[in-house]
């Protein structure tokens, strides 16, 4: 089912026009002897434009989700038919993306199931709950994600990219290698990244003020004052989280930190 898709989306435009959309559904079905259930393609259509709408045309960023929902459709054929009952079972197009996240996830080891939880949340920007703003997707440079010894590998992150839960790219304007969550959906849809992201909130909210704290440490020409005022501020904000890896390129940072908070500690011991 992935072969006969891939063969179907090439050149894709960044918009898809609806009549478009059902060729790329339809067209390989039939070139395999495959039927679809009648009616069956229109509500295909419907919940793609319910998971991405856009008005009179589709972004093709919804294509990914059609290839999980398609792939799992064609696994639950009946006698060459794509039925209604198969398609409601996996639980449509959005439901389709979540089914075979928990699959790709759980068919990891331990280790690289531990290692995805760390990923997928260096690769979400937080919304702001009280302001009605989602959480998105973070494109992250590949280099960087994988910098230190500390943090995953590239053989780590190529394996979640196998799994399809991530996607790489090669951005030819900065000669960057980037990855991103597959999709915007999953962050909506995959009840388990949805629980990491719940879970860790907090933490994470702690991390970006630390890594905004490094930031303007460094662009402040690594002032010692400014950054022991932060760092004080930031832990009595949150707190330490043990056992979570936050350095992110920020060792020096971090040491001055704490060297300033052991400082203080001990001034105010004596």
């Amino acid at each position: 089912m992935v072969d006969w898709m891939e063969a179907a989306l090439v050149n894709i435009p960044p918009t898809i026009k609806e009549s478009e959309l059902r060729e790329i559904i339809a067209r390989p079905a039939r070139d395999l002897g495959l039927v679809f259930a009648p009616g069956l393609v229109d509500a295909i259509l419907a919940d793609a434009h319910t998971a991405d709408p856009s008005r009179s045309h589709l972004r093709s960023t919804v294509l990914p989700l059609l290839e999980f929902a398609l792939t799992q459709l064609w696994e639950r054929r009946v006698e060459g038919e794509l039925t209604h009952e198969a398609y409601r079972t996996m639980g449509g197009v959005t439901g389709g993306l979540s089914q075979w996240a928990d699959r790709a996830y759980y068919a990891l080891d331990d280790g690289q199931r531990a290692l995805a939880r760390r990923v997928f949340s260096e690769l979400v920007t937080l919304g702001d709950e009280m302001q009605g703003i989602a959480d998105t997707r973070r494109v992250r440079n590949i280099a960087e994600l994988t910098a230190k010894d500390s943090e995953p590998g590239k053989t780590e992150l190529d394996a979640l990219v196998t799994a399809r839960l991530l996607v790489a790219r090669h951005d030819e304007s900065s000669g960057q290698d980037t990855v991103e969550i597959i999709h915007e959906t999953l962050l909506r849809e995959w009840a388990l990244l949805e629980s990491w992201l719940q879970d860790d909130r907090q933490f994470l909210i702690w991390r970006e003020g630390l890594r905004a704290s490094q930031q303007a440490w460094r662009e402040s020409g690594q002032d010692a004052g400014r950054c022991c005022a932060v760092f004080r501020w930031q832990r009595r904000k949150a707190g330490w989280r043990n056992g979570e890896v936050i350095w992110g390129g920020g060792e020096g940072y971090i040491t001055r930190a704490l060297l300033c908070g052991y400082a203080a500690s001990a001034i105010g011991a004596g």
